[in-house]
């Protein structure tokens, strides 16, 4: 792919450590930079794709295209290893023959993806990466995964291998295609949710096909609205274009009983009168039990820890600035009073730090 701006040179790598492993450290992951900047990226892709079908033609950048082949690659080594035909009761054993396979080729896979001038940033995406499809040992997956590889793409923002111009692509191309790749393992290895148990996620293994998927409803040209979560036929007529349905679809195709009974959080927000409402309401929820990590999950975060350290957070390495516009309405920004130009009000113009610095209108 095409060389990224000089500007980069600024950057040091270093190899991200665990540092989240009990309640005073998620505490100060909670108020640190490192979450504000991961949960900015978060709202910005969620501005990006607001009435943006998954089928829509997006802009499509060569960084674009490299991670969707890295993801072709990892896909490859997925295929190379069939599943095993006495699997235990709990997973089957060939996904730790694939998390090997891709450990073992995970840095020459990033090579392949980055710039040259941003090769060495590998050390430092790798555990992203690394931990973005699943736990070999438990063979688990959940929502912690799903955001690691968020963190992985967010990483890749910060230093510029994206910009503003490939957000739309993040979500309708890239992230659609690792939730594609992500649940085709999920089924041929049957991985456990990870921490699921009807708290930490909508379903038992993704949330940000939530957010994002219902940003995607918003002024909808099919006049599809909440009460159609609970519909049968929705998901199968609108799996291809909203990303929502499609999550729905994939639910009804490794679950069995009544929807009410076996996705009780969704059939809830089928309640829910508008999407704006739906959109707002899963940001919140966000907030609450996915970005901040609970003290039990402390064995499946620790790749977002290092977040609060990676990329050059001190003073002697400035930040790479980046500047784009995005027209938000209330309902789909909650972005802290601290972070806004002007004190409390939401009206005015927005500054998040992501380690890129992004200038967000809000209407």
């Amino acid at each position: 792919m095409a060389e990224a701006d000089e500007s980069c040179a600024v950057f040091h790598f270093e190899k991200p450590t665990l540092r989240i492993g009990n309640p005073m450290q998620i505490e100060t992951f909670r108020a640190s930079p490192a979450r504000e900047r991961l949960r900015g990226f978060i709202v910005a892709l969620n501005a990006a794709v607001q009435s943006i079908p998954t089928n829509a033609p997006v802009p499509r950048s060569e960084a674009i295209d490299s991670v969707v082949e890295l993801l072709d690659d990892i896909e490859s080594i997925v295929d190379d290893c069939p599943p095993i035909e006495n699997p235990c009761r709990f997973g089957n054993k060939a996904f730790k023959t694939v998390h090997e396979r891709l450990t073992e080729e995970a840095e020459n896979l990033l090579v392949k993806m980055l710039p040259g001038n941003l090769s060495s940033a590998r050390i430092e995406l790798m555990p992203y990466l690394l931990d973005a499809f699943g736990n070999p040992i438990r063979i688990d997956y959940g929502s912690g995964h799903e955001l690691a590889f968020v963190a992985f793409l967010c990483c890749c923002a910060l230093i510029g291998v994206f910009t503003a111009e490939d957000f739309q692509a993040l979500v309708v191309v890239v992230f659609d295609k690792y939730l594609k790749l992500v649940r085709k393992i999920q089924t041929r290895y049957q991985q456990e949710p990870a921490g699921s148990h009807g708290v930490w996620g909508l379903d038992d293994h993704q949330f940000l096909c939530y957010v994002w998927g219902s940003s995607q409803l918003l002024h909808n040209a099919d006049g599809v609205t909440p009460a159609d979560i609970a519909s049968e036929n929705a998901p199968r007529e609108y799996a291809e274009k909203y990303m929502f349905f499609d999550a729905i679809r994939y639910i009804y195709t490794v679950k069995s009983g009544p929807f009410f009974e076996h996705s009780k959080y969704l059939y809830d927000i089928s309640s829910v009168p508008e999407w704006r409402k739906v959109n707002s309401g899963l940001l919140k929820m966000f907030d609450a039990e996915v970005s901040v990590p609970h003290p039990s999950q402390k064995a499946d975060v620790w790749v977002l820890c290092c977040y609060t350290h990676a990329l050059n957070t001190d003073d002697t390495h400035p930040p790479r600035t980046l500047t784009f516009t995005l027209t938000l309405t209330r309902a789909h920004t909650r972005i802290p009073a601290r972070l806004l130009d002007g004190g409390n009000s939401l009206t005015s113009t927005a500054t998040l730090v992501l380690r890129v610095k992004c200038h967000v209108h809000v209407s």
